[in-house]
C-alpha cells in the first residue's frame, strides 16, 4: 500500500480529452508541480509527464476514439506505514482515462450543511482528502446537478467540483480561495481574462445573501468549461447568453 490510499498523500487534476487528445497537459502539469510543491513531493519532469500521458492516450484511444472523455492525473508519495515521510524519491504518477458522462446545460445548485474548513497550507490546491465534497455530495436531492459549500465562516467557496463566478449589474465576483477550496484551472483563466479585459472584478468573503443578490451566476471547471446557473434552491437566477458566451471564449483561449 502506498501513502495515497492510507493518508491522501498526493494530488490530483483532472483534464478533458478530446479527438484523442488531452487539453491543456502543460498547464495541468504546472499546476500539479504547484499543489505538489505545498506536500513537499517531487513532481516527475513535464518530458517524463508528457511521455506517461501520450503512451495511456494511445494505449486507450480505440476506446475513447469518437467520444470525449476525462483524464485524472495523480501525483503521489510511496511509502509505508507512519505519518513522518523519510523518503526524497520523487512522486509517482497514476493516470486514469473515463468516458464523459452526459449532463445538463444548465446546472441547478442546493445548499448543503457541510461545511469546508480552513486551512491556509492546503487551500487552493487540488490534494486527495475529498471527504467534504462526498459529504456534500451525499446531500444532494435529485433536483439539483451540484452543491454550494460553504467555509466554517459562512462563506461562499465553490461547489463539490467546480469554482464559482457570478456578476452584479457590470462587475464579477468570485470567492477568496486562500483559507479554503481548489483554485481551479478553469477560474484562473477567467480571472486572467477578465483583468486583461479590464472588466471589473473584486474577489473577497462573501455571504450567501450577497451570493443571491447576483443577476447571472456560473460554475466552471477544466472539464466542462463554463456552465450556467439556473437557480439555488428556490432562488432563481437570469441567463445571460452574452456574457456567458464571452468567459467561454476567454476560456477557450491558450494561456
Amino acid at each position: 500500500m502506498n501513502r495515497a490510499f492510507l493518508y491522501g498523500d498526493g494530488v490530483f487534476t483532472t483534464l478533458r480529452m478530446s479527438d484523442a487528445k488531452a487539453e491543456n497537459d502543460q498547464l495541468h502539469w504546472q499546476r500539479l508541480r504547484s499543489d505538489s510543491r505545498k506536500l513537499n513531493i517531487t513532481t516527475p519532469p513535464y518530458e517524463f509527464f508528457k511521455y506517461c500521458l501520450n503512451k495511456t492516450l494511445h494505449s486507450w484511444q480505440d476506446s475513447f476514439a469518437e467520444e470525449n472523455a476525462i483524464i485524472r492525473i495523480t501525483v503521489f508519495r510511496d511509502g509505508g506505514r507512519g505519518y513522518r515521510n523519510d523518503s526524497n524519491e520523487n512522486g509517482l504518477l497514476h493516470i486514469s482515462i473515463q468516458s464523459l458522462n452526459t449532463i445538463p446545460e444548465n446546472l441547478k445548485m442546493q445548499l448543503v450543511s457541510t461545511r469546508l474548513s480552513q486551512n491556509e497550507i492546503t487551500a487552493g490546491i487540488k490534494h486527495l482528502n475529498r471527504l467534504e465534497q462526498v459529504l456534500a455530495a451525499n446531500e444532494l436531492g435529485d433536483d439539483a446537478d451540484e452543491a454550494l459549500m460553504l467555509d466554517t465562516s459562512e462563506h461562499v467557496i465553490e461547489g463539490t467540483m467546480y469554482n464559482i463566478l457570478w456578476s452584479q449589474e457590470d462587475c464579477y465576483y468570485t470567492p477568496d480561495l486562500s483559507l479554503s477550496g481548489v483554485n481551479g484551472l478553469a477560474l484562473r483563466k477567467l480571472v486572467l481574462g477578465l483583468k486583461k479585459r479590464n472588466k471589473p472584478l473584486e474577489t473577497g468573503n462573501y455571504s450567501v445573501q450577497k451570493l443571491f443578490d447576483a443577476d447571472s451566476i456560473w460554475l466552471c471547471n477544466a472539464v466542462r468549461g463554463v456552465m450556467e446557473v439556473t437557480s439555488i434552491d428556490s432562488q432563481e437566477f437570469l441567463l445571460d447568453t452574452d456574457k456567458t458566451q464571452f468567459l467561454r471564449e476567454i476560456f477557450s483561449e491558450k494561456l
